[in-house]
């Protein structure tokens, strides 16, 4: 009869187990799952007559996609041994599968939980498609079909639009740092929108949208991000994120459109009324300076067209400064007609004071220049657009003032200040709470 040292014997029922069972794969419920501080997995492996110890060296945890979760059913591939310290059988994990589930799914669902506890999916982080979204940032491959259906839509519009495409592919292991990178490259540019695209695609080809390390970079993103990747079908955690989410590359440029549709729309609402107004103002002065005409003498005539020459550019200011009220986060994106309507204004005052001058010398054809001067009068009158603010401030915008000064940014308050909202009728008082 042969004595074993209990060494001796685990080493033979390793042997045994190697040589009778060499590598098994086992199913079974996870439970009483354990991460040593060095990075080792411990958990027990069970069905409803029987529990199997389980160990995953570090070296193979930091390969799982996933955690190993209490109460989930996996198959899990390894080599038997006796663990000899401590006398217990064991199953020394190579591998870990969710049973009925692909692990790039399970990594996926538990990953999307985890940025949904964060908030990174809250709508209250969302922000909406900017005012006028004039400059256009798209991240997409150039050869791909979505491109063309984005722009397609776009070339319909009623604005010209500024629309920069940056190159970047859109599956694969370097996808994501291209993508990231024209972020950036975007953020530098100060693009007032920035669109992710592509098409559709299976399971694999969309997982980089997946890739929590994008994810996060769209969320921290200064700028508005649309999301179109994929079709209607295909939802991706750069979606969920996104700002804006189309289920198209087709559909995010329809958003686009609508939006400066939009803007046009209300642009040719504010011309009708600065229109309406201003002609209804060059009238009336017209009809002071035929009474003037036909009343007064020739010097106070001259002295009432200098007079009447100092309440138009008065006006003219009063106008421009409450155009700025209005306007002031907009002004840059209409300051060409700004220039073009500045310009007409001086123009014809410029005009207009060489004509006085010369009223002395042509006493007799006064009546011929006031007719003519009557003519310049209603050029400034097709010249003058874009700056009746009390038509405006009707339409339901405020004119927001700190001591008497216009407030332009957000940056030129504090939280608990009080500032007065200007209305079309009369004023508020009100206290800034919280700073977007």
């Amino acid at each position: 009869m042969k004595i074993y040292k209990v060494s001796e014997l685990i080493e033979e029922l390793n042997w045994l187990l190697e040589d009778t069972y060499p590598y098994v794969f086992v199913e079974g419920e996870a439970s009483n799952v354990k991460v040593a501080q060095k990075g080792h997995l411990y958990f027990s492996l069970k069905d409803e007559k029987a529990l199997i110890k389980v160990v995953m060296w570090a070296s193979f945890v930091y390969k799982l996609p996933f955690k190993v979760e209490e109460g989930r059913v996996f198959v899990v591939s390894g080599i038997l041994k006796i663990f000899g310290p401590a006398g217990s059988f064991q199953l020394e994990a190579r591998k870990i599968e969710p049973s009925g589930l692909g692990g790039l799914k399970l990594a996926l669902e538990q990953r999307k939980k985890k940025l949904e506890a964060e908030g990174l999916f809250s709508p209250e982080r969302k922000r909406p498609i900017p005012f006028f979204p004039n400059k256009i940032g798209v991240i997409t491959s150039p050869e791909g079909a979505a491109l063309v259906d984005f722009l397609k839509i776009l070339k319909e519009c009623r604005v010209a639009l500024s629309i920069y495409i940056y190159p970047s592919l859109m599956q694969g292991k370097k996808a994501g740092d291209e993508i990231i990178e024209g972020l950036h490259y975007f953020k530098e540019k100060e693009v007032d929108l920035i669109v992710i695209t592509r098409g559709g695609g299976s399971f694999e080809d969309l997982m980089v949208f997946n890739e929590e390390f994008l994810v996060r970079e769209i969320a921290s993103s200064p700028i508005p991000v649309l999301s179109a990747v994929g079709h209607e079908v295909d939802v991706t955690l750069c979606d969920l994120v996104a700002d804006i989410r189309a289920a198209t590359p087709t559909d995010a440029a329809r958003v686009i459109k609508n939006q400066l549709d939009f803007v046009y729309d209300k642009l040719l609402e504010f011309e009708k009324d600065l229109i309406d107004f201003i002609s209804f103002k060059l009238e009336k002065e017209l009809l002071n300076l035929k009474f003037y005409q036909n009343y007064f003498s020739f010097k106070n005539l001259i002295e009432r067209i200098k007079n009447l020459k100092e309440r138009i550019n008065y006006f003219i200011n009063q106008i421009k400064e409450k155009e700025v009220k209005y306007i002031s986060k907009k002004r840059e994106k209409f300051n060409s007609l700004n220039f073009f309507l500045t310009k007409k204004i001086y123009t014809f005052t410029f005009q207009y004071k060489n004509k006085v001058s010369n009223l002395e010398i042509k006493l007799k054809n006064l009546s011929n220049l006031l007719n003519k001067k009557k003519e310049k009068i209603e050029g400034l009158r097709r010249g003058l657009l874009h700056l009746n603010i009390k038509r405006t401030l009707k339409r339901g915008f405020s004119i927001l003032k700190k001591d008497g000064k216009i407030i332009r940014s957000s940056g030129e308050t504090r939280e608990g200040e009080n500032i007065k909202a200007e209305l079309y009728e009369g004023g508020l008082l009100c206290q800034i709470i919280k700073k977007d």
